[in-house]
């Protein structure tokens, strides 16, 4: 089996990108963090890098993206690199794959505060969907998840942290307009303002 095209290397480590294939790039997937007139109900997730392969796919009124994560890159993080390296703040995405972990969320609307679901087990990715909008001026991924487990029952909710293996897929598409999030006190959540 051959070198892969989509991830040669050069001598010092980085990545090489060619014309018509797909980009690999080092993200830092911790992005700073600014401060909220509000608390902020979404968890943090771990540092990492991910190597992420991406390709544009269209440009007509609006960029569409292949992206591709590997074993053990963190999906919400990653995205959310993307997305700020981008300069995207209004785009929607879905997605298809599997985990070999994953944090899901319950909203709690009494508590205001995600009850976390831990799935510690190899998952298929049945369903992933979402979108990215500023937030604080900053990309905040929105995504709800349903995961296949092994007997056969799936786990659902909005996906608070997810470890690739041994892929997720996922197609994101630019809208023309930038969609904002702001603070609604009410719901305890950053909601999509039109």
């Amino acid at each position: 089996m051959g070198p892969n095209p989509g991830r040669n290397k050069c001598g010092d480590g980085r990545s090489v990108s060619r014309p018509n294939r797909a980009r690999n790039r080092r993200i830092p997937a911790s992005l700073p963090t600014t401060p909220s007139a509000a608390p902020d109900s979404s968890p943090r997730v771990h540092a990492e890098e991910v190597e992420l392969r991406s390709k544009l796919l269209d440009r007509d009124g609006g960029a569409t993206y292949a992206l591709v994560f590997d074993p053990g890159d963190e999906v919400i993080s990653g995205l959310t690199a993307f997305a700020k390296d981008h300069g995207l703040d209004a785009s929607d995405f879905t997605a298809l794959g599997a985990f070999s972990s994953a944090l899901l969320g319950f909203f709690d609307v009494e508590q205001k505060e995600y009850q976390k679901i831990p799935v510690n087990e190899q998952v298929e990715v049945l369903t992933l969907v979402g979108n990215v909008t500023l937030d604080q001026q900053e990309p905040k991924v929105h995504a709800h998840a349903v995961l296949g487990c092994a007997d056969g029952t799936t786990r659902g909710g909005h996906l608070l942290e997810g470890h690739a293996r041994p892929t997720l897929e996922l197609i994101l598409t630019e809208a023309p307009v930038q969609l904002r999030r702001r603070f609604n006190p009410s719901a305890g959540l950053a909601l999509i303002d039109l």
